[in-house]
């Protein structure tokens, strides 16, 4: 659904700084989408900033938040969001992470054990 790079601050939070792909492109089994992470192709993203021929100046203006990870002591609690907050649960891997959104997005809050 997207191409991330995956960073970790000062204070020890993590941080995704991502490109969303066109929904149509969301690899999907049947009607659960099909999440993943794959390695970084480090060479097309180097081609990409050669291409390109400015030097970085910071993350572009048009940039916006996108979703936002909690860590969290349970992931039952999810139910917290689903049913007072209103969203939908997108995808849950066992016991260490839930995503949740509204509108079918993959995930506008996600709960990481």
């Amino acid at each position: 659904m997207s191409e991330g790079l995956y960073l970790v601050d000062p204070e020890g939070n993590g941080l995704e700084i991502y490109a969303d792909r066109s929904p149509k492109a969301w690899p999907r089994r049947g009607e659960v989408l099909g999440m993943y992470t794959r390695p970084l192709g480090v060479g097309g993203l180097m081609g990409d900033l050669r291409q390109n021929g400015h030097p970085w100046d910071g993350i572009a203006p048009a940039t916006r938040l996108g979703h936002v990870h909690l860590k969290v002591a349970d992931l039952d609690r999810e139910a917290f969001y689903r049913l007072v907050i209103g969203l939908e649960r997108m995808q849950r891997f066992g016991d260490s992470a839930a995503f949740l959104s509204t509108g079918g997005y993959p995930h506008h809050i996600g709960l990481n054990t």
